[in-house]
């Protein structure tokens, strides 16, 4: 064998063949595959994905990937209806198997996500899906078994952190991940003293209609957000909320202040207050 010729091969970054078939949203180009470097059992290459982009959703046939992600943050949906979902960033490594729909995200607004792909073959298969009824609301999938553990728990502070992230990120889509994946099944929600209405309302479905209710009357955006983390797994949440009118389209905006009780990672309680010094009283 001639290994000067027939060893270790070198693609340099300027020369990927970005004629790769694509999926929308994608920009791939190929590094390693027979052409290039001689490969036969494998195909190697490169994907970036703009900010806030996304792929449309697709599968690799038969192929198996993994995907190594550089920088960015990658956000993965998966399923018939793109029902599951999971996140990775830099120095993650992304496994997806034959066959399966597949979306790729990127989860930042304003920075490129940059991935390399590997796949088990040389068939540049890429098969584009029609997907009509995607889960607008996907369940967040943590691998775990003997190997893989279960996430640590989230202290108070990160779980309200990321609940108010999802409501300004999901608008109307959020009472129901408020419901899933926030509330605990006894939660008792008091709303502020000038809200109409009942002021209480108790149990995980009654205050996800709250929120239903309050999203058809109105766009809903919360900015400015402060956590103070106090005693017996309470936390005291500060910010403004912005509201555009459904019908009428007025904008209006007022300062709220909730103090949450958790059990965990599950709100059990919230206090809604419009009065900082009665929220202050109330948190003792």
């Amino acid at each position: 064998m001639d290994w000067r010729l027939n060893g270790v091969r070198v693609v340099r970054a300027g020369e990927l063949d970005p004629n790769t078939p694509q999926t929308p949203g994608m920009h791939r180009e190929a590094a390693i595959d027979a052409a290039r470097a001689g490969a036969e059992k494998l195909w190697a290459g490169t994907v970036v994905i703009h900010p806030d982009a996304k792929t449309g959703p697709h599968h690799h046939g038969e192929l198996e990937s993994v995907i190594y992600v550089v920088s960015g943050r990658a956000r993965m949906r998966w399923g018939e209806r793109l029902e599951y979902t999971a996140e990775a960033g830099p120095g993650d490594f992304i496994y997806v198997p034959p066959f399966v729909p597949h979306q790729e995200i990127n989860a930042s607004a304003d920075s490129e996500l940059s991935c390399v792909v590997v796949r088990s073959g040389q068939e540049p298969v890429v098969v584009n899906l029609d997907m009509p009824a995607v889960e607008e609301n996907p369940q967040e999938i943590h691998w775990v078994d003997d190997i893989h553990k279960a996430p640590e728990p989230r202290d108070g502070l990160e779980v309200l952190r990321g609940m108010y992230e999802t409501h300004n990120s999901t608008g109307a889509g959020f009472p129901d991940i408020l419901e899933r994946d926030y509330l605990h099944e006894d939660v008792e929600f008091v709303e502020f003293a000038a809200a109409p209405g009942p002021r209480t309302y108790r149990g995980r479905e009654a205050v996800a209609e709250l929120f239903r209710n309050r999203f058809e009357a109105g766009a809903m955006h919360v900015d400015d957000v402060q956590l103070t983390a106090l005693d017996g797994n309470r936390v005291l949440a500060a910010f403004r909320v912005s509201i555009r009118g459904a019908r009428s389209g007025a904008e209006s905006s007022m300062q709220l202040w909730n103090l949450v009780t958790l059990a965990g990672s599950r709100i059990t309680r919230v206090e809604e207050f419009s009065d900082e010094a009665d929220a202050r009283a109330a948190a003792g």
